[in-house]
Order: structure tokens, then C-alpha cells, then sequence
């Protein structure tokens, strides 16, 4: 019977952090590849905006799917056969953010075509964020992870132990009620308003560092313990005098 543990503590959230960052730390090769991705994405241009959104789900699917194999089986050589089981999954995100994206994007052309103003996506820094504006801005990055990003990697988890949506919504809605659920995000949440203030887009950064952390804190959640180092054999041969 699986174990599912859905009254996570504060210790819980803390060690899913202190995983992660030791599981970059020790996979130097993944944290490489993770980053390139990540620099990549961001240097999409926001006029691309329906573009950059399929591509922040792929990189979450992707930076998930390269993480949890290691981390299960301890090495990537079944990293192709956990893609091609997901992929139906990953493709259907990945298609309902464009269509939502591009949708968005044609309504806002038409507002703004309608009010005789071109539509501009162009990245601006704000010339002053007080306290109040700059908590608002982590509260909602927050809530975006616990509403948007937490469920995608749920779903992603569902699917590779077995579980059907509906024990899928009760996981994510068990963890929705908990307040620590969000306060665990903060730390990520700040990106947000440093993006404003510095005016670099950070939204890349922001989904990688969010999913990975939810991948770990579901590693708790389902009990998932890393794979244990593998052990080299040596023959020692002894000579008879």
C-alpha cells in the first residue's frame, strides 16, 4: 500500500529545500543543463509571449522529468523511455497553455486594437515599489505556485505511481489548506519582485526553481527515498607463496 503523507510540517518544506539544493550540488552535469535550458527560455522575447509560455511548461516537464529519474533510479539511462511514458501528458500541457496563451494574446490585441492603442509586452521598471506592493507581489507569486505550478507536477506524479485525477485533486487540495504550503514558496516567491525592480525577466528561473522544489516536496509526500549509490566491486587476487 502506498504511503501518502498530505500533513507535511515545517521540517518537511525545509528538508525538500535542503534536497534540492544538495541533489544540485552533487549532479553538476544536471544543474548545467537545467541552467542552459532555463538562460534559453528566458531569452525568449515577451512579444513572443504565447511562445514563451509552451516553452516554460516544457522546461517544467523536462527539468522534472530529468530529476526525478536520477533521483529514483540514480543515474539518466532511463530518462527516454520516462518521456516518451509521459509524453502524452507533457504534450496536452503543454498544448492548453498555448491555446490559453494565444487566446489571451489575440483578446488583448483586440482590446487594445478597439481602444486605438498598440499592444506593448515590453519589460519596464517601475520607478518605486513600496513595502505593501512588493508583499502583495511575493503573496501572489506564491499562490501561483500553490495554484499553478504545484498541480502540474502533481499531475506528473499521477501519472508515473498509478493515481487517478480525482485522488490527484484531494493530494493538491489537502496541501492547499495548509498555510505552510505557501509560506514554503516565499523564498522562490522573491524572485518576483526582484524581476520588477531590476527589470530582467526572471519567469524562467521563477518556474524551474518552483518545480523543483514541488518535485521534491512530493518526494516526501509519496515516500520516494533517493536510490542508493551503487556499490564498486573490486577483485583482489591473492597469490599463494
Amino acid at each position: 500500500m502506498m504511503n501518502i503523507n498530505t500533513t507535511l510540517n515545517n521540517q518537511d518544506y525545509i528538508k525538500a529545500y535542503t534536497s534540492l539544493f544538495r541533489f544540485l550540488y552533487n549532479q553538476p552535469l544536471i544543474s548545467t543543463l537545467l541552467m542552459s535550458l532555463t538562460v534559453m527560455v528566458s531569452c525568449i522575447p515577451a512579444s513572443l509571449f504565447p511562445l514563451k509560455m509552451a516553452a516554460l511548461v516544457a522546461l517544467m516537464g523536462l527539468g522534472v522529468t530529468v530529476v526525478t529519474t536520477q533521483y529514483r533510479h540514480g543515474s539518466l539511462h532511463n530518462v527516454l523511455t520516462e518521456f516518451k511514458f509521459h509524453q502524452p501528458l507533457l504534450l496536452s500541457v503543454v498544448a492548453a497553455v498555448s491555446v490559453l496563451s494565444w487566446g489571451g494574446y489575440i483578446v488583448a490585441g483586440m482590446l487594445h486594437a478597439a481602444a486605438g492603442a498598440p499592444i506593448t509586452l515590453t519589460q519596464a521598471a517601475p520607478s518605486s515599489l513600496d513595502g505593501t506592493v512588493i508583499a502583495g507581489v511575493v503573496i501572489l507569486a506564491a499562490i501561483v505556485c500553490v495554484m499553478q505550478i504545484l498541480p502540474v507536477v502533481l499531475s506528473y506524479f499521477c501519472n508515473s505511481l498509478g493515481l487517478t485525477q480525482r485522488q490527484g485533486e484531494t493530494i493538491w487540495y489537502k496541501l492547499f489548506c495548509q498555510p505552510k504550503a505557501f509560506l514554503a514558496f516565499l523564498p522562490i516567491a522573491l524572485l518576483a519582485p526582484l524581476a520588477m525592480v531590476s527589470a530582467i525577466d526572471l519567469s524562467a528561473l521563477f518556474v524551474t526553481l518552483a518545480a523543483l522544489y514541488s518535485t521534491f516536496v512530493f518526494f516526501i509526500v509519496f515516500d520516494i527515498t533517493p536510490a542508493q549509490p551503487r556499490k564498486v566491486v573490486t577483485l583482489q587476487m591473492q597469490t599463494q607463496s
